[in-house]
């Protein structure tokens, strides 16, 4: 019984170093993710970068908007 336990701790101590290796990884990838934002986009945080989506997605909608309403424009004119 006693063996038994003692291979249950170790497997769980096992488990421990992995997913703490799997917490630094991931830190890493957020840190490598924040410092793309901020390089490629200025933007220090996720707020900004959520704010800046906003107002790319709203322009996005305009351009598709004026795009729409000059194709169709365009064929009433020559009757497509």
């Amino acid at each position: 019984m006693a063996d038994n336990m003692l291979s249950e701790l170790e497997a769980l101590g096992k488990e421990i170093k992995k997913a703490e290796g799997d917490v630094q990884t991931e830190e890493g990838k957020i840190s490598a993710y924040k410092q793309s934002l901020k390089e490629e986009f200025k933007v220090d945080n996720i707020e900004e970068a959520d704010k800046l989506l906003t107002k790319i997605r709203k322009e996005t909608d305009e351009i598709d908007k004026t795009i729409d309403e000059k194709f169709s424009k365009l064929q009433e004119e020559y009757n497509w």
